[in-house]
C-alpha cells in the first residue's frame, strides 16, 4: 500500500516537518504491516532542500507550485493519512478533498 502523508507545514522548521513526517510513517507502517503486508510511504515534501525550489522566474506562488507537485504524487497512492490540523491548512484541505473525490482511502477518518 502507498500511503500519501498531508500534515501542515507552515510556521514548522525543517527539522520539526522531518520529525513529525517521520513519527506518523512508523505509526502507519506498525498499524497496518501486519500479516506481512508492506507499506510505501510516498515522499511528499518539497521545497526542503535548495535543489528542491523552483528557479523559474514564472513561478508566482510556490505554495500553488508545491501542491501542484503534491497532487501529482497523490496520483500514485492507495491511501492518505491527514495529519492532526490539516483542517485549518487550505493544501492539507484540497487533498482531502482530491482523495476522496477520487476514491483514494483516507486512512484516519
Amino acid at each position: 500500500m502507498k500511503v500519501f502523508i498531508s500534515m501542515p507545514m507552515n510556521d514548522k522548521s525543517d527539522e520539526e516537518i522531518l520529525a513529525e513526517r517521520n513519527r506518523i510513517a512508523s505509526e502507519i507502517k506498525e498499524k497496518y504491516e501486519v500479516n506481512g503486508g508492506h507499506v510505501e510511504i510516498l515522499d511528499s515534501l518539497f521545497g526542503i532542500t535548495a535543489d528542491d525550489v523552483p528557479t523559474d522566474k514564472e513561478v508566482t506562488s510556490l505554495g500553488v507550485y508545491y501542491l501542484g507537485h503534491s497532487v501529482l504524487l497523490l496520483s500514485h497512492a492507495d491511501a492518505i493519512y491527514m495529519a492532526p490540523g490539516y483542517e485549518n491548512h487550505r493544501g492539507c484541505l484540497i487533498e482531502h478533498q482530491i482523495a476522496k473525490a477520487y476514491g483514494i482511502t483516507v486512512l484516519n477518518e
